[in-house]
């Protein structure tokens, strides 16, 4: 698809939108499992198509490049959920490190 800088381009985008959208949202929302996060992904997946050099002329090659994109967003949204999780589990630090003042009877430290 050509760059959006005219009408032709313009309309081209949203009529592939609006024959990809909706089974866009249905593939990413079955991987992802939360609809919210699904319509985020989709919604960053058109943003980036735009925002690149513009979307293959051919159809099937265009359908193929968004779901690719959205693929690979599931897959950030994967990581970024892993590295929570792990972070999450991980002890505090500050919380394990004993304080080297605490446990010292400073009564006797007077003798």
């Amino acid at each position: 698809m050509p760059p959006l800088d005219n009408t032709s381009g313009r309309v081209r985008f949203s009529q592939f939108y609006e024959r990809t959208s909706l089974p866009l949202l249905r593939y990413v929302t079955r991987a992802i499992g939360n609809a919210e996060i699904a319509e985020d992904i989709v919604q960053e997946t058109y943003v980036r198509s735009l925002a690149a050099q513009g979307l293959p002329e051919n159809d099937d090659e265009a359908r193929a490049y968004i779901f690719r994109v959205a693929s690979n967003l599931m897959v950030d949204h994967w990581r970024r959920q892993k590295k929570l999780r792990q972070h999450e589990h991980q002890p505090n630090e500050s919380a394990s490190s004993p304080d080297p003042g605490r446990g010292i009877d400073v009564s006797a430290l007077s003798d």
